[in-house]
């Protein structure tokens, strides 16, 4: 099964899945489980996402650390003069506030359809 495979199928369980109570209990994390889903498979889908480095729609999810810089494709206004179109920028997602652009933190009705996670340096360096 491919990533992308794997991680549609682990959301479908996350969500719409008919998970047995019974099997769950003991898992240690049920106590963060509730509306959200399961939180083993909410981790085991954002650990993916991170290795993979794909891109995430924001209909499908959107970054849980709001101090969390991503990488995102916008498209709007980013001042008077200075049009996005399909523009490669590093921004943050607050969910009170939305998209905030490094570059551009004035901007205001930005489009964001979709974001990647920014791969961590290797240890080497």
């Amino acid at each position: 099964m491919e990533r992308a495979e794997l991680i549609k199928s682990l959301q479908w369980l996350e969500t719409k899945g008919r998970l047995d109570k019974i099997l769950c209990l003991g898992c240690g994390h049920e106590h963060n489980c509730s509306v959200h889903g399961c939180a083993v498979i909410r981790q085991a889908v954002e650990a993916l996402r991170q290795q993979t480095g794909e891109w995430i729609r924001c209909t499908d999810a959107l970054p849980a650390d709001p101090c969390e810089l991503v990488l995102v494709i916008a498209n709007g206004w980013a001042d008077e003069f200075t049009p996005l179109v399909n523009s490669q920028q590093l921004a943050v997602y607050s969910p009170g506030d939305g998209w905030m652009l490094e570059e551009y933190p004035e901007a205001e009705g930005i489009t964001v359809r979709c974001w990647a996670h920014i791969p961590q340096p290797p240890e080497w360096i």
